[in-house]
């Protein structure tokens, strides 16, 4: 198995983190031109949060995506350093990465707070699966 394909899933997060940074952006443009928002009002988290058109929601997902996702980022390195990548961990990646944009839509778009967390905890245990075998990968080696 090439060891380099553990990156084409940790790439396509890394696309789907700008796209919604570029989502963040039109957003908070909107705000300003449609809602005559101030740009002081994205000064911090707290005063984002009482913009009108949805313009802290995608800051939100952003700020998520460099939250679990950095453990998935250091699994991928981990992986292919130690040459443990398996067809079995490049389909937990994809799956992680999956979930993780699953997760962005729904927040980005209905914002339905159960369908969000759903998707959350089934991508979340994709990611502590990934790490149970890269552990025990490395301890029984």
């Amino acid at each position: 198995m090439q060891q380099e394909a553990v990156f084409y899933p940790l790439l396509a997060l890394v696309g789907h983190t700008f796209l919604v940074w570029c989502w963040m952006y039109v957003d908070r443009l909107r705000a300003i031109v449609k809602y005559k928002v101030p740009m002081s009002a994205f000064r911090d988290q707290r005063t984002a949060a009482s913009t009108p058109g949805g313009a802290s929601t995608s800051s939100d997902n952003l700020r998520n995506l460099f939250e679990l996702p950095v453990l998935f980022y250091a699994a991928a390195i981990i992986l292919f350093i130690t040459h443990n990548v398996t067809p079995a961990v490049l389909w937990l990646s994809w799956a992680f990465v999956l979930g993780r944009i699953v997760h962005s839509l729904i927040h980005i778009s209905y914002n339905r707070v159960m369908h969000r967390f759903y998707i959350y905890i089934a991508s979340s245990l994709v990611l502590w699966a990934l790490w149970i075998d890269i552990t025990a990968g490395l301890l029984f080696i």
